[in-house]
């Protein structure tokens, strides 16, 4: 394989990611354009001409961290630059904050905050590399056509580390949203459990207690009122116990000499009932007999 002559390119400027940190405290790469010279290890390679095996090099030290997967298509023309995005699958849709709950939080949390989205754009990760395109252009006639359709993609090879990024990123917010996600589940039901508490301090509930205690108050009231008369009225039977005792006493001793006196009135009767009445059936049969002979006399 033969080689032209090719033009110095120790001006030409090549870019470089170098992490800068910005005012508000966040690290990001970004691309910084330096002289091809620069890039050589030694003073006396600064000088030297454009070859394949430094082209290698420094696109291995420029883009170092950057692994490109073996379905990766690379372009092959110099026209061919153009990366386009990646069609990515329908990414899972936010739930609606209301729609977690089981009541409405309009009273509880404005949803009116506006919230914003940065998006990083190209311009914002590396600066722009048209010094090194421009110095391809130009010498890009002097080299095969095969180390052509080589460099060319890597000229733009920008496009892919953006590409990289973004996709890191998209990683990083999916594990994310996993773990917001059951942060999220976890807290339902400490949210439903404040707002069960929350509910109970509604005037509601503590009228309906208010009301129910004071119906058992005028209840117990009543009862309280009952149970004072009798107590009272048992107070008053122990106060006149004494009385009470002399007078059933009075009454006890008069009823035993009642008892006594009618005792003394007892007479002493011998025999029996069925005696008396065998007595009194003899005497009845004389009597009949005798009224028998006297209208028997009459009739004569």
């Amino acid at each position: 394989m033969k080689f032209v002559n090719r033009p110095s390119v120790t001006e030409a400027e090549f870019p470089r990611l170098e992490p800068i940190v910005e005012d508000d405290g966040e690290e990001r790469t970004h691309c910084r354009c330096t002289s091809y010279g620069e890039y050589a290890s030694t003073p006396a390679d600064a000088g030297a001409k454009l070859s394949a095996e430094l082209l290698k090099d420094w696109f291995c030290s420029f883009y170092d961290g950057f692994q490109q997967s073996s379905s990766d298509k690379t372009p092959s023309a110099v026209g061919s630059h153009h990366i386009q995005e990646e069609v990515q699958p329908a990414a899972p849709a936010i739930p609606a904050l209301a729609d977690l709950f089981s009541f409405d939080i309009k009273d509880y949390f404005d949803e009116t905050e506006e919230e914003t989205t940065t998006r990083i754009f190209l311009d914002n990760l590396v600066a722009d590399c048209g010094s090194i395109r421009a110095r391809f252009a130009e010498i890009q006639a002097s080299i095969l056509d095969d180390l052509v359709n080589t460099i060319t993609p890597a000229v733009y090879l920008e496009q892919h580390q953006f590409k990289l990024e973004k996709a890191k990123q998209r990683i990083a917010d999916r594990r994310e949203r996993k773990n917001i996600e059951a942060t999220i589940q976890a807290n339902q039901q400490l949210v439903h459990e404040e707002k069960a508490k929350l509910d109970q301090l509604y005037v509601g509930p503590i009228q309906s207690n208010i009301d129910r205690l004071e119906a058992r108050k005028i209840d117990l009231t009543a009862q309280l009122e009952e149970c004072n008369a009798e107590l009272d009225l048992e107070k008053q039977k122990l106060s006149d116990l004494p009385n009470a005792i002399e007078e059933q006493k009075s009454r006890l001793r008069s009823a035993i000499k009642n008892v006594a006196d009618m005792t003394k009135s007892l007479k002493v009767i011998p025999g029996t009932d069925a005696q008396d009445a065998q007595a009194i059936k003899e005497v009845e049969q004389i009597r009949q007999r005798a009224v028998s002979a006297i209208q028997c006399f009459l009739s004569q």
